[in-house]
């Protein structure tokens, strides 16, 4: 069915959002091998907008995160980060981007470079009033600082990141 669905969509960035959308939702079931080759039915071209080209690779690289594959995913992560600061993207999908390239930190054992990159994002979704990003990477931020055994540290930032999603 999905074949069919995309014949009827035009090439160009409604074809790749909805390829997009279709992944994650995929993977969000636990199928993340499906989910990339969803992701490999249509790429970004020299015509896609910086904006479904950043949702493309920010999608593709936190599918090889589901999938251990953290070279991959890096590359990916870099690429998004890259269309989305050029001025396309809003604060909630830069913040997302550095979540995800702390999550690929994290996988790859490097775990001084996850307390970096969650910070980087929670300073764009403070920035950009990004409320969910923020209570996200504050309990993302919790969990590393447990990590470390710093637990009276982390309990403070969990809830800290609960006050603000109740707030929202």
């Amino acid at each position: 069915w999905f074949q069919k669905a995309l014949k009827s969509i035009p090439d160009g960035d409604k074809r790749l959002m909805t390829i997009e959308k279709l992944a994650r939702a995929i993977d969000r079931q636990g199928d993340s091998k499906k989910a990339l080759e969803v992701l490999l039915t249509g790429h970004p071209d020299k015509y896609s907008s910086l904006f479904a080209n950043g949702k493309w690779r920010a999608t593709k690289a936190w599918v090889h995160v589901g999938l251990r594959e953290f070279e991959s995913a890096k590359k990916e992560i870099v690429e998004a980060i890259n269309a989305f600061e050029s001025g396309c993207g809003w604060s909630d999908d830069i913040a997302d981007c550095w979540n995800t390239r702390a999550a690929i930190a994290k996988g790859q054992g490097r775990r001084e470079e996850v307390e970096i990159y969650i910070k980087k994002g929670l300073a764009v979704a403070e920035a950009g009033g990004a409320y969910y990003q923020m209570s996200r990477l504050i309990n993302n931020l919790g969990i590393h600082v447990a990590g470390k055994g710093q637990f009276q540290d982390a309990l403070k930032l969990v809830q800290k990141a609960k006050q603000i999603s109740e707030r929202r």
